[in-house]
């Protein structure tokens, strides 16, 4: 096979569940779900972590729960890990799931994950953020994850419809570039050149 034709047919190849999740081997559990301790009691031992950032959870009877961390939801989607397996050959459980033709969308930009990092959301489902490439972009694992329970958590009793205001907080490192900028910028105002 030439380079061109491996190359169109990666364009054009779905990924699979197994291209769809991260090492879990490398991520610190506990760490993970500190701000998720709200919705996962009874949660055993941690199954997937999905690219997407979501998590994958076998419970206390062997079954697979989803941890859709767009909408503060945990979903049992399989009786036991092998069914869920099974389900993840279906093209539609890896679209809502992984959001599987998303992540390959970034992915084929060039976009790729470092360890320890998912595909977070810029603006959370939740808050009217939607499923596309444009709003996901890679954000360290952790912080994703506490800033995902701590929104879900504090919006989970709000009625639906709520209208809710957010603001960007900038980084005081930029408040205190702005803050030279201006000065330098009134300095040299008061210069006789």
């Amino acid at each position: 096979m030439t380079e061109t034709n491996a190359r169109q047919t990666k364009q054009i190849m779905k990924l699979t569940f197994r291209e769809l999740i991260i090492d879990k081997s490398k991520v610190d559990l506990t760490r993970l779900c500190s701000n998720w301790s709200w919705l996962l009691g009874g949660q055993e031992d941690l199954a997937f972590v999905s690219m997407a950032g979501d998590l994958f959870f076998i419970g206390q009877n062997d079954e697979i729960n989803w941890l859709n961390t767009g909408l503060g939801d945990l979903v049992r989607v399989a009786d036991t890990l092998e069914h869920f397996e099974e389900r993840c050959r279906e093209e539609e459980n890896l679209e809502y799931w992984f959001l599987a033709s998303v992540i390959e969308e970034i992915l084929k930009t060039g976009v790729e994950l470092k360890e320890n990092e998912v595909f977070g959301y810029h603006l959370m489902p939740i808050l009217g953020g939607d499923y596309s490439a444009g709003n996901l972009g890679p954000v360290d694992i952790y912080t994703h994850f506490q800033i995902t329970g701590l929104i879900c958590q504090e919006t989970k009793d709000l009625p639906e419809g709520t209208t809710v205001e957010s603001r960007v907080l900038e980084k005081k490192v930029d408040d205190t570039i702005n803050d030279s900028e201006e000065s330098a910028e009134e300095s040299a105002g008061n210069r006789d050149y």
